[in-house]
């Protein structure tokens, strides 16, 4: 796939930045009345959607910076994104709400009720559902049509991540019960469990759906392969692993890490390629569409674009505060 081209970053300072990647310009900024939790550009890269403590979230031209779309929470906005066709977003709030919304001229389609606030919600592929994790202990498949709730996905601790896999057969979920689930979204019978010593944060499956990736508090990333339910690689950090991501061809893992890294490693044999490093806390990272560069967004306040072949830093982007999300157009 083609090399992306520009970054939109979400920070404490109020401001979503876009960034043009080889000049290290400021395309747009995005503006917050209060800290920017997370941005995301839609499949066309021509718009971005920011969610912020404000209990706002917006959409944005993303050449012009224009606001386009305004849509309101009753508490901080924790994420959103758009679906496959960039004419809906979801986003998942603290008020214990996820909704969808026409992403045009922002009018609501429909809203889907937690016991507790919703961290995050994204799409299946054919945008027909959407899943939902909660602080309620569980995740939740939705009708995007409807807004019927599909089937309930259940832990015993609060529910950080939720997403699905390529072909949206099946959810892998990550929880403070210290595991991770795979899900069939039919039937919400457990397909595998993959189970950590202690708090899980993030996973996610890679593009071919045979293995996943899990991270946690317990310093280390894991990854499993579903076929035989065994843990393949342990990916060791100094302290725990925010967020993790495959590869868009599966090959290659990305963590990002409280000790201040970010790691790049090989599936196959487990090894560490490359190490990025910040001052503080990674608290997101992720792979351009192309997989020949990383994305790390840090606590110091810098985002950063890496080489993948060689870990060279190729941009470091400013902000005036933490820096809570990056993403690829």
């Amino acid at each position: 796939m083609e090399r992306s081209t520009c970054v939109v970053t979400a920070s404490n300072d109020r401001r979503a930045c876009i960034w043009d990647i080889s000049t290290r310009a400021v395309v747009a900024t995005l503006d917050h009345d209060l800290e920017v939790n997370s941005a995301a550009f839609d499949p066309s890269g021509m718009s971005v959607v920011t969610t912020s403590q404000d209990r706002s979230a917006k959409v944005w031209d993303a050449a012009s910076g224009e606001e386009l779309a305004a849509v309101a929470h009753d508490n901080s906005v924790y994420s959103a994104a758009f679906d496959t066709s960039g004419a809906l977003f979801v986003t998942a709030s603290d008020d214990k709400t996820a909704s969808v919304w026409d992403a045009t001229n922002g009018s609501k389609r429909i809203s889907a009720r937690h016991d507790h606030a919703v961290y995050n919600a994204s799409f299946e592929v054919s945008s027909s559902r959407f899943v939902t994790a909660s602080r309620d202990s569980s995740a939740c498949v939705w009708d995007v049509s409807t807004g019927a709730r599909l089937v309930k996905l259940k832990h015993r601790d609060r529910c950080m991540n939720a997403t699905f896999d390529a072909a949206g057969s099946r959810v892998v979920t990550a929880s403070f019960d210290k595991s991770a689930i795979v899900w069939d979204v039919v039937s919400g019978a457990k397909i595998f469990t993959a189970k950590h010593s202690n708090l899980v944060f993030s996973a996610a499956f890679n593009a071919p759906g045979t293995h996943i990736v899990t991270g946690g508090d317990e310093h280390a990333a894991k990854v499993w392969d579903l076929a035989s339910g065994k843990e393949v690689a342990t990916l060791r950090h100094k302290d725990r692993v925010y967020k993790v991501s495959f590869d868009p061809i599966g090959t290659r893992v990305v963590t990002a890490s409280a000790d201040g890294s970010a790691g790049l490693w090989d599936v196959a044999t487990g090894a560490q390629l490359h190490t990025f490093k910040h001052s503080r806390g990674v608290l997101d990272a992720s792979f351009d569409p192309s997989a020949a560069v990383v994305a790390t967004a840090s606590e110091d306040g810098t985002a950063a674009v890496w080489q993948v072949e060689s870990g060279e830093r190729l941009t470091a982007l400013r902000h005036e505060a933490t820096v809570n999300g990056i993403a690829f157009n």
